[in-house]
């Protein structure tokens, strides 16, 4: 049952409403009004009782409760349940009981909860609310009810808390206020007929005449929960009295309704009060005939009824039919036709239901009555009203035509809603001075949409009903407008009436002076959404007018046409430029490649204009068809039209969009456009005609003009910064090759920057590929691109293609493996594949880069390909796909072949192995996508000497016993305070440590399975104490200099605090390098080999070339010094002639010199010239390994003081025996 129908109704309503009040007109006692106790409401209702079963689904919510009632049965006291009931009792679905006891009189007014039982979950308190109630003598209670929540909400009455009334109760009346009035008859009453209750109360019977005096007449009652709605007496009520009164009107004696009947109301009807014969519209309408089948679906509801009508066919009387009519007659679905037979002329004004046929019922459902009477000239006129239900149209029975022979008279532009300015009559004649004003709001264009069907404020509006004289000129709220030409058609499009009528060509210009146009007309109940000439109406004159409006010759549309209305948009250009003044519309969703969604740009409030982003690009609306499904919505609009050029300004353009197999089966609402200084557009959006639409925006995107001219690096960083947050972004095939040359051959890198230019060159490269790749595609595309070090090859495929159309690609891999890549499609069905080969990576990502701690000799077997999944969501390969690669060198027998993929800083093999090789290719299997090549190693040539190697650890281990012996000697022995050996001393030590680790790691570690961050670690402190030497040997340089240029030994008392400095220096200098090395390039540390990596050598031998030259230098200049000593001391011994003296110094002196050079680490310079001489790197090994010795001769042993000592040892060891000793030493060691 349709509950929504009550209220509908143009019937005027009276409503009677009972008031009781505790009174006694024989007691003369004050009765204090303020006591809700004697001041309420009686509310005798017994279909509240608990026991009332019926379903007629009460709302107390619909009820206008304001201030205290009192509960009856049948004027006996009852009051509310306590406990919980039942549903679908009380006569409502939530039965309303109080949760608690009622009050007692001593409480006064108490608030109380009342709980709302819901037997879906079997809750009796799922909801609830607040009361008051109070006790009152005579032992019955007052409750200030409110308006519940809910619908279906009553207030229940417990039956088993009946108690006789005590108290007397007394009704106040009202009486009816306005237009005249009358109850209803019997023969009135229709479906869903509701006058303010929820019974409407109605006569029995016909009403009496003037001479009929006072009747009595029997009172029903009908409500929309009978299950039978064509029985209307399902209600009888208290009989009343009536009376026929001089000026045609009655009077009521009307009493209390039973209060049996839920809420019932007395209804009435307004009566006329002049002859409709003479004041009538002519209602032309042939589209109302029986004989027409067309579905226009038309609903009689919408139209703005007022007052009286004659029915005509194509200018000749007409009238309804008195008999069923069958559905989808008279340009609706459900025909009304008059249920009775017409009145004649004596009968007057009389009542006539009105039945719609369905379901072989004739009379399925009644309507409104209606009022008819017949007129002289054998037609009829008739008081229509708006009918109840959807798509319903009164019918006009063309089997009764006949000629008109009475004169009609036309209802004027006031009359039909139509707001004219009448032309001023003292103006020339030129049309467009002379013109009449149009201003009506509803002539705007628009769009109709589902909510129109339950819109009870959407009117009709007739302009055949229009006395049109003379030439108009259009406005909208004061804006002026002119009538849209055909190519503005769209879908549903609507502006007033059924039938938008609009230019079936363009307006004419100014030179053009006044022309014919005819006139088309649309309605959205056309089979073929697409034709805008579904109907043709009668020509018009147009004229264009200085200021940019027009002026039109109207007149009355073709009759032929379903309530036609001309149609009216504004032509006012804005006052700003659009280009400037416009609201960035930045929604990726919008990408015509972007598919699914439910966006709708109806519930979108546009006001302006708008330039569309992609992802901060600027694009532009499409051109062509775009798919269903695109666009983020379910119909993908797009631009009917070419854009504008700049000189063109603002132009209109179609907007339309696809249903699947006619690109422009839904048109929408046209929209304005205007192009840009800038190479884009502005677009004047307004509200899409259909739910779930949205405008599109091209994502194959358009270069500027510079870059066409010139495409440079810059425009290629540009364009990749704009596309790479753009998943679904497509380029042109043109410029996707620029991109990639400007990738791969202009760029100049440095060495250390291989790694990350061969990511950036992989990761830049799958990104304009991917860019090539149409997701929303059918069909089957392929694209191949070579450009300078690379080839492409991309497949993409479609839900429509089979995999046998795919043909064999070009770039190493098979035929299978291309359907396994394809066969992981999107959720649409599309997929896609891409591979890449490059000629020139393998010079950036270096073969050296896979195992590098594997000391083997690696070659690129292959060139390095990709191969990648481009906008594919389902990445996740089902089975390993196979790869042909093509060998580019020749193979080495005991070489082992490797199928590696890059990750990130290196080859890998993880989830790649080799399944078969011969002399020419290479078949890969792999578990997954990534860049793949063929990497060959071949174990080094061993090209270490045995006899090299011996000699090495034989002399390191002698330097190494000669260092100890120096150290122990140097802190046993008590050294002469007024000599710093702090520099010797930590040269030994350093050099110890050195060459002590040197020995662990190559002779013993490397040969052993160690751990490489262990090996690592050993290399970076190897690193640090080989420096410390080396800085040491510089600072003993740098003493030893100091002292020759003095001629004088350092004493230690003259600088006190001097050894600190130097413990700093050479032991901080050291560390800063190695820590400033380590973090410059933390991957320099060879793990394998415990030493540091042939990439990262200028770590150790920039510093050691430094202290070289330097130690070099300062050497030369020692030896210049004792040169020149040597010869002043050669003239004083020639003076004092002691010739043996002198030779045996200068042997001394010319030793002692040579050991420094060693000692001064001088000798290391050798190791930069042993490459191709075995001998040299011999002499290098056996000089720079003894280092420990050289001291020891010359620091111990050479020494005076020390012999002195070694002496007193000896002879403690081995008493009575005396040592030679060496006079030529005993006298000079002491000096140098």
């Amino acid at each position: 049952m349709n509950r929504k129908a009550k209220g509908f109704l143009t019937w005027v309503s009276a409503i009677l409403l009972t008031t009781i009040t505790d009174s006694s007109a024989e007691d003369a006692i004050t009765v204090n009004l303020n006591d809700p106790c004697n001041n309420y409401t009686a509310l005798d209702q017994p279909w509240r009782a608990t026991n009332a079963t019926a379903e007629l689904w009460i709302s107390d919510s619909n009820f206008n409760w304001n201030g205290w009632y009192r509960l009856l049965y049948y004027g006996m006291n009852i009051r509310m349940p306590e406990s919980c009931d039942d549903n679908f009792t009380c006569s409502t679905y939530f039965t309303l009981w109080l949760n608690g006891p009622h009050p007692q009189i001593v409480d006064g007014p108490v608030t109380c909860e009342v709980c709302w039982n819901s037997a879906s979950d079997d809750n009796c308190c799922f909801t609830s609310t607040w009361i008051q109630i109070k006790a009152c003598p005579g032992n019955y209670y007052v409750y200030e009810f409110v308006r519940p929540d809910y619908n279906y909400a009553a207030y229940c009455a417990d039956v088993n808390t009946i108690t006789p009334t005590t108290t007397p109760t007394t009704a106040s009346s009202t009486a009816m206020s306005g237009k005249s009035a009358q109850i209803p008859e019997y023969d009135w009453c229709w479906s869903f007929m509701s006058c303010g209750g929820y019974t409407a109360l109605y006569l029995g019977g016909s009403h009496p005449q003037p001479q009929d005096d006072i009747v009595t007449q029997e009172i029903y009652g009908y409500n929309d929960s009978m299950i039978d709605d064509t029985q209307c007496h399902s209600y009888r009520s208290n009989p009343i009295q009536v009376k026929a009164c001089p000026g045609d009107y009655y009077v009521y004696r009307l009493v209390k309704p039973a209060v049996s009947i839920p809420v019932p109301t007395y209804c009435a009807v307004t009566t006329t009060f002049y002859d409709p014969c003479n004041n009538y519209t002519a209602l032309d309408q042939p589209w109302r005939a029986t004989n027409a089948t067309v579905g226009l679906r038309i609903w009689d509801r919408y139209f703005n009824w007022n007052g009286w009508y004659r029915l005509l066919y194509n200018g000749m009387s007409v009238r309804m039919p008195e008999s069923c009519v069958n559905p989808s007659r008279c340009g609706t679905d459900f025909p009304l036709w008059l249920n009775g037979s017409h009145p004649e002329m004596k009968d007057g004004i009389v009542t006539r239901g009105v039945c719609v046929s369905l379901g072989g019922a004739c009379c399925f459902i009644s309507f409104t009555p209606i009022r008819v009477k017949a007129c002289p000239g054998s037609y009829y006129v008739y008081e229509f009203g708006k009918p109840d239900f959807f798509y319903t149209a009164y019918c006009a029975d063309v089997n009764t035509i006949t000629p008109t022979i009475a004169p009609m008279t036309a209802t004027s532009a006031s009359v039909s809603g139509i707001n004219i300015t009448d032309t001023p009559k003292n103006i020339t004649s030129d049309p467009c001075s002379v013109y009449s004003v149009l201003d009506n709001d509803w002539r705007k264009l628009n769009s109709l949409d589902s909510s129109w069907y339950f819109n009870l404020d959407f009117s009709y509006f007739d302009d055949t009903l229009v006395e049109w004289s003379g030439w108009y000129r259009l406005y909208l709220q004061g804006k002026s407008a002119q009538i849209p030409e055909y190519d503005w058609c769209w879908s549903f499009m609507y502006c007033g009436g059924y039938t938008a009528l609009f230019l079936g060509g363009s307006h004419p210009r100014l030179q053009d002076d006044i022309i014919t146009r005819d006139i088309y007309g649309y309605h959205h109940s056309v089979e073929d959404l697409s034709q805008c000439n579904s109907y043709k109406s009668n020509p018009i004159q147009v004229k264009a007018c200085p200021g940019n409006y027009y002026v039109y010759r109207l007149v009355k549309p073709a009759v032929s046409l379903p309530v036609p209305t001309y149609c009216a948009a504004v032509s006012d250009t804005p006052n700003y430029d659009p280009c400037i003044n416009y609201t960035s519309l930045d929604d990726p969703w919008r990408g015509i490649h972007e598919i699914g969604g439910d966006n709708s740009d109806r519930f979108s409030n546009w006001n302006g204009w708008y330039r569309l982003l992609y992802n901060g690009m600027s694009v532009c609306m499409p051109e062509s068809c775009v798919n269903e499904s695109r666009c983020g919505t379910d119909v993908a609009l797009w631009l009917n039209g070419s854009h504008p050029q700049i000189e063109d300004g603002i132009v209109t353009r179609l907007v339309c969009g696809s249903d699947g197999s006619d690109c422009c089966y839904y048109r929408s609402t046209p929209i304005k456009v205007k192009a840009c200084p800038g190479n884009y557009y502005v677009y004047e959006f307004v509200k899409p005609s259909f739910y779930y639409a949205a405008y599109c925006a091209d994502q194959n995107f358009t270069l500027s003009e510079e870059c066409k001219e010139n495409f440079t690096q810059n425009c290629a960083d540009t364009l990749f910064d704009q596309i790479k947050n753009s998943i679904n972004l497509v380029l042109p095939q043109n410029i996707v090759e620029l991109a990639l040359n400007q990738t791969l051959n202009n760029q100049t890198i440095n060495s250390d920057q291989h790694v990350a230019f061969g990511n950036e060159v992989i990761n830049r490269t799958e990104t304009w590929v991917s860019t090539l790749v149409n997701p929303g595609i059918d069909n089957y595309s392929a694209f191949s691109i070579s450009v300078i070090g690379l080839d492409v090859q991309v497949f993409a495929v479609g839900q429509k293609v089979s995999m046998k159309e795919i043909p064999q690609p070009l770039i190493n891999t098979t035929q299978k493996d291309v359907n396994n890549f394809l066969n992981l499609k999107n959720n649409n069905g599309s997929a896609a594949v891409a591979f890449m080969s490059y000629t020139n990576l393998s010079s950036v990502l270096k073969p050296n880069l896979f195992n590098p701690t594997n000391n083997t000799m690696k070659t690129m077997m292959s060139t390095v390909i990709s191969a990648t999944l481009p906008r594919t969501t389902n990445k996740t390969l089902t089975t390993p796909v196979n790869f042909t690669m093509k060998h580019i060198e020749g193979i080495d027998p005991n070489g082992v072949l490797s199928c590696v993929y890059w990750e990130d800083t290196q080859w890998d093999v993880d989830g790649c192995v080799l399944l078969q090789t011969n002399s020419s290719h290479t078949v890969c299997s792999c578990v997954h996508l990534s860049t793949f090549a063929l990497i060959m190693q071949t174990k080094l040539a061993d090209n270490s000497d045995p006899v090299i190697d011996l000699i090495d650890t034989i002399a390191v281990s002698i330097g190494l016993v000669f260092l100890s012996l120096a150290l122990l000697t140097f802190f046993l022995c008590r050294r002469n305070p007024r000599v710093t050996n702090t520099a010797r001393i930590n040269l030994c030590i350093s050099l110890l440590l050195a060459h002590l680790l040197f020995l662990l790691t190559q002779k013993f570690l490397s040969n052993r399975p160690t751990k490489q961050l262990v090996c690592t670690v050993m290399a970076g402190i190897l690193y640090y104490f080989f420096l410390s030497a080396f800085v040491w040997m510089f600072i003993e340089a740098a003493l030893l200099f100091i002292f020759m240029k003095n001629l004088t030994k350092i004493q230690s008392n003259e600088k006190a605090g001097l050894w600190k400095w130097l413990v700093v220096i050479g032991y901080a200098i050291p560390l800063l390098v190695v820590g400033i090395s380590a973090g410059v390039v933390p991957n320099g540390y060879d793990g394998k080999r415990c030493w540091l990596n042939s990439d990262f050598l200028w770590g150790f031998l920039g510093p050691v070339s430094f202290i070289l030259a330097a130690n070099t230098a300062l050497f030369i200049c020692i030896f210049i010094i004792i040169i020149s000593t040597i010869t002043n001391m050669k003239s004083k011994s020639l003076k004092m002639k002691r010739p043996e003296s002198e030779h045996r110094f200068i042997i001394s002196v010319a030793l002692k010199t040579m050991i420094q050079f060693i000692i001064l680490g001088c000798s290391w310079t050798l190791g930069f010239f042993t490459q191709d001489s075995k001998a040299l790197e011999i002499i290098f090994l056996l000089l720079n390994s003894q280092q420990g010795t050289f001291i020891f001769l010359v620091y111990c042993v050479l020494n005076q003081e020390i012999r002195q000592v070694y002496m007193k040892w000896w002879r403690a060891l081995h008493p009575g025996r005396i040592p030679h000793t060496n006079e030529y030493l005993h006298s000079t060691s002491s000096r140098f």
